[in-house]
């Protein structure tokens, strides 16, 4: 099928080619047999019909430059007073006409194609936003329920609630509330942030170590799913001179989401390493995947989260990429739908410090 495609398309080429040559030659054949007064209306049109066909910019220079031979080369030939001063001067002029509307219809054909990519990225933002909106209305529901409900059960059986149940309920509220506030401090940081008003608190701190403290804060959620977990963290890494919060929190998130997002009994893995680029995190899952339309938009997980009955805002992987942006990384996606995703972050050389300079700086 791809073969046949390729071949139609060679074939089309082919077809414009001769169309054009065909028309340039009429052109050289009209200069020469009829006098250039005769002639000129009819090749003209040829020339702008050639320029219009394919607007790109090389295509009108090329076929102003062969306009300017021709009519040249057919009044030298012809011999005709077509090449006396006026007459050279008006056909400067026509072919300048030419190429201008060439270069004009190109200049709107190109903000013809910008504005239809904006509203494409517009339409797609819009209902990002929307998916976002209904994700983060149940996220925030949800806590709030939780703290309302048990709270209600303290207050009005409180003599006939077990001391256990009590402490249950009690664990409960302050669980709820404390996801609750993550969900509001996330929102707050990515408001900050686009606000340019999210400061940064730079030290210099062990990269695996913050990794080993990540995995133990997504550990009871990845047991519960029986997911395995693979750690392959490079020996004797060096440092990393960047907000330590801000990069905890793009480690937990990301493992947060391959938890979130991987089947029960799937796997997990973490690599860690140097590149030539400077240091890079990799979390890969065995999950259910980014659609390769949504790879890169907004919130691009929480779409994809409603679709498959997974809760999330969406929020999560929005923070790392900005606040990986914030330290001069990258962060990249690689996934296929149904089978996975693979989340890399990758900090500059600059951020990177290596013994010598951490000894120097103790020091």
């Amino acid at each position: 099928m791809g073969g046949t495609g390729k071949g139609r398309i060679k074939r089309g080429r082919m077809k414009l080619s001769i169309v054009q040559l065909g028309l340039a030659s009429g052109l050289f054949v009209l200069d020469i047999l009829f006098p250039s007064g005769t002639a000129d209306g009819i090749g003209y049109s040829a020339v702008l019909v050639l320029c219009l066909w394919n607007p790109k910019r090389w295509y009108v220079l090329l076929w102003m430059a062969i306009a300017i031979a021709l009519v040249i080369g057919g009044g030298i030939v012809s011999g005709d007073d077509g090449m006396g001063g006026p007459a050279l001067i008006n056909r400067t002029l026509a072919i300048a006409t030419i190429m201008t509307v060439g270069l004009l219809v190109r200049a709107q054909t190109g903000l013809i194609v910008a504005l239809r990519r904006s509203e494409l990225e517009a339409r797609q933002a819009s209902e990002a936003k929307s998916a976002f909106l209904a994700n983060m209305s149940h996220e925030l529901r949800t806590p709030l329920n939780a703290i309302i409900g048990f709270s209600d059960l303290l207050s009005t059986n409180s003599v006939r609630i077990a001391e256990n149940k009590r402490a249950e309920y009690v664990h409960d509220i302050h669980t709820s509330a404390n996801h609750l506030l993550s969900l509001i401090n996330d929102i707050l940081d990515l408001v900050r942030i686009g606000a340019g008003r999210l400061e940064m608190h730079e030290e210099i701190f062990s990269a695996d170590e913050l990794v080993v403290e990540a995995l133990r804060m997504t550990s009871i959620a990845a047991k519960q799913k029986q997911l395995i977990v693979d750690a392959n963290i490079a020996p004797h890494l060096p440092h990393l001179r960047a907000d330590r919060r801000l990069v905890k929190q793009v480690l937990i998130n990301l493992l947060a989401n391959a938890v979130k997002f991987t089947k029960d009994r799937g796997g997990i893995a973490i690599e860690v390493g140097l590149s030539d680029a400077g240091l890079r995190f990799a979390v890969s899952d065995t999950g259910i995947g980014i659609p390769a339309a949504d790879i890169g938009r907004p919130f691009a997980r929480a779409a994809n989260a409603a679709t498959h009955a997974v809760s999330g805002t969406g929020l999560g992987l929005a923070l790392c990429r900005e606040y990986m942006e914030m330290h001069g990384g990258t962060l990249k996606i690689r996934s296929v739908e149904g089978k996975g995703t693979t989340v890399e972050i990758a900090f500059p050389n600059i951020r990177v410090v290596v013994a010598s300079s951490r000894d120097t700086l103790a020091a």
